[in-house]
């Protein structure tokens, strides 16, 4: 009998309802533990017993819980199909039909069919 090629196995993706409330659980842990961090170095300043060790260790479980939130998003936006928002000069994402920013209030020039934004049109030449 001949060996069949295996293919290797699925992955789904899971569902864009459990994303969401593991992105919302880690939203609410990381916004506690920034309140416990702020807590904790008020403390430490109080006493005047600063410990850097505490303080990096606390921070560093910060980062890698954006970090997971980051990989979070992507996969979220995987699940549901849509395309990465476009970002505008200051960094901030665009939401599809946006006018201006959200983060700096640039007026965005978006046409209203949600495209790229209206070309400006070019001055008429003095004569």
């Amino acid at each position: 009998m001949p060996l069949r090629r295996q293919r290797p196995p699925r992955t789904y993706l899971p569902s864009p309802g459990a994303l969401r409330r593991e992105r919302r659980a880690l939203l609410q842990i990381r916004n506690d533990s920034l309140r416990d961090l702020g807590g904790l170095i008020l403390e430490m300043f109080r006493q005047n017993r600063f410990n850097d060790e505490l303080v990096r260790e606390r921070c560093s479980e910060l980062v890698e819980l954006d970090r997971r939130l980051v990989e979070l998003d992507e996969v979220l936006r995987a699940a549901t199909h849509r395309a990465p928002l476009r970002r505008c000069e200051c960094g901030s994402e665009i939401p599809p039909f946006s006018r201006f920013c959200p983060g700096c209030g640039k007026d965005l020039g978006v046409a209203e069919d949600g495209g790229e934004p209206e070309p400006e049109p070019e001055p008429a030449p003095e004569t």
